[in-house]
């Protein structure tokens, strides 16, 4: 009885201070291509990895898409390998988070398969590896000061693209959703004529159209301006999506949409009227 009390107490004081250490670091960072592999994200790694650590409510980004103070000061992150150890017979794959001097800080329980098709098999490794993230509860404590807004920075590229997708914004989308509007007011009878411009508008304040992009979609509002890139996952209707601080998921339930992220005090659950 002594003994199992004596690791129950072990392993609880070992989470406890793994917990600490997580908890040191702001950002979890995923490469977009892992040394191990030829082609980016080949086989879906490293979105794989990166919805598997949001969801266990870490603050993931890809290595491409470095907030400025971590790129001042890359001592907030913790960036993500996997350790290939796969042979002929089997696939098997653990993940390992180093921090800024490139000391292991973490290690996952390591993930096997004997599946043949690498898609399928590596997406079995990176879902038992993951397991090992389940319960250490992700709560970076310092915060910036108030008055300094924390910037992303893109690449030069994404900057013209941005400024190339608001100046083409297919503006006939919102014209047409305002139409739809006014005519079911009217079939409807809800509202007076007279006011009916103001009660479109007012209808459409929230709605967001989805454009496509070569891995998911951007989602603009009706002025044009992007809100949320989502990425697309593995998995049907689940997106990820990081934009202006928010680390989280774009969901599909019961033929509604939602975005689920970790905020100042605990989980978010908001539901998005999307046009796609």
């Amino acid at each position: 009885m002594n003994k199992i009390l004596t690791v129950l107490v072990f392993f609880i004081s070992m989470q406890f201070t793994l917990n600490a250490q997580l908890n040191d670091y702001k950002y979890i960072v995923v490469p977009v291509k892992f040394n191990t592999f030829k082609n980016p994200n080949q086989f879906k790694t490293s979105t794989l990895i990166k919805y598997k650590m949001a969801q266990e409510g870490f603050n993931v980004i890809y290595d491409d898409a470095l907030p400025l103070e971590l790129q001042e000061n890359r001592c907030l992150g913790l960036f993500t390998d996997l350790l290939n150890e796969s042979s002929f017979f089997k696939t098997k794959a653990s993940l390992v988070l180093k921090d800024c001097k490139g000391e292991v800080i973490f290690k996952t329980s390591q993930g096997q398969t004997k599946t043949k098709e690498l898609d399928k098999a590596y997406k079995e490794v990176i879902t038992e590896a993951c397991v090992s993230f389940k319960g250490l509860e992700h709560n970076y404590q310092v915060s910036p000061p108030a008055s300094k807004k924390e910037t992303i920075t893109v690449s030069f590229k994404d900057d013209v693209k941005q400024i190339e997708d608001k100046s083409i914004v297919d503006t006939t989308i919102v014209k047409k959703a305002v139409s739809e509007v006014i005519n079911k007011t009217l079939t409807d009878g809800e509202v007076d004529k007279n006011n009916i411009t103001e009660a479109a508008k007012k209808d459409l304040k929230d709605w967001l159209y989805a454009k496509a992009t070569k891995n998911g979609f951007e989602l603009l509002d009706q002025g044009g301006d992007l809100k949320y890139s989502l990425e697309e996952t593995s998995i049907e209707n689940v997106f990820l999506v990081n934009q202006d601080n928010i680390n989280g998921v774009v969901l599909k339930k019961d033929e509604k949409w939602y975005l689920e992220h970790n905020g100042n005090t605990g989980k978010v659950v908001k539901e998005l009227f999307i046009k796609f």
